[in-house]
């Protein structure tokens, strides 16, 4: 009996080990996905008035945080038993999501829903693999749609969030930041247009450098005209703006959907190669309706 319990706990240890190790990188993972959303919050003009020195490896870092959390993800769905022990994991996920985002009433409510889609993405993943006959990460694939949708949603969340805070504190419809962006923008375009126009019609180059001055007032004024017509739905700006990042990321994301999913079969291979994991044979009975006679089964006696 004493033999029996060591071998036991010799073949138990290993596998809490990997477990607690699965749900460590897991937890990591999403850490550094809401750590590059709450950054996202902090500094959300780096989308809005975007920068090339700082607007592109923020991208690549916040691409690199969603393809980790959803190759995690695919391991705890697919790994972890029994199911409570999942479960817990992404509560705890839910937890640090408020935490990183300082528990306002936004990342409560993005933190209900992720804990909701989740849940039927580990019930989705667990129901397929239980009908598996041969082992395949296929069921993630299926669920890739619901897996970017809840990223994608919590990014836009930081990102109004992050408008919204900002707005309230500086009292704006649109960030100084962006209305000066689109009145450089809009002058420089107006003032090479009218120049272009000059030298093909001959105008007299004082004439051309006075559009271009009243170019630039006009410009602004317009900007200015934008603002005050914002200002009236001021409180609808964050919503607006999220559902339209959500939508670009959502289509960009689709696009490039496919390499967390590949990393996570390449991730599988390495596991079985190092026996991190090991395929489970099980044999089960099942019946079947035939229209075969039916041998009885002998029984020795």
């Amino acid at each position: 009996m004493k033999a029996l319990l060591k071998k036991h706990a010799q073949r138990d240890v290993p596998y809490f080990i990997k477990t607690a190790a699965c749900l460590a990188i897991f937890l990591a993972s999403q850490a550094f996905f809401y750590a590059t959303c709450r950054e996202l919050r902090d500094h959300y003009l780096i989308l809005l008035a975007p920068s090339y020195a700082a607007t592109i490896p923020f991208l690549i870092r916040l691409a690199v945080s969603i393809f980790l959390a959803i190759m995690a993800s695919g391991v705890i769905a697919v790994l972890i038993r029994p199911w409570w022990i999942a479960w817990c994991a992404w509560l705890a996920q839910a937890i640090l999501l408020l935490l990183f985002l300082d528990f306002h009433i936004a990342a409560f409510i993005a933190a209900v829903l992720c804990l909701a889609i989740m849940s039927a993405f580990m019930g989705y993943v667990m129901k397929q693999m239980k009908n598996q006959i041969h082992f395949s990460s296929h069921p993630l694939s299926d669920m890739k749609l619901l897996l970017l949708m809840s990223m994608v949603a919590i990014v836009s969340v930081s990102f109004g969030l992050g408008y919204s805070i900002d707005a309230n504190k500086r009292h704006f419809a649109l960030p100084p930041e962006v209305k000066q962006a689109a009145t450089v923008s809009m002058t420089s375009y107006m003032r090479t247009t009218i120049e272009a126009q000059g030298k093909q019609q001959n105008i007299p180059q004082k004439q051309i450098a006075g559009a271009v001055a009243g170019a630039g007032v006009q410009a602004k004024k317009t900007i200015d005209d934008i603002d005050k017509g914002l200002a009236s739905n001021q409180a609808m700006l964050p919503y607006l703006f999220a559902v339209i990042l959500f939508m670009i990321l959502q289509s960009i994301l689709l696009i490039f959907g496919f390499i967390p999913l590949l990393l996570v079969k390449l991730l599988f291979s390495l596991l079985k190669i190092t026996r991190f994991a090991n395929e489970d044979v099980a044999m089960e009975e099942v019946r079947h309706l035939t229209l075969k006679t039916i041998q009885p089964h002998k029984t020795k006696s």
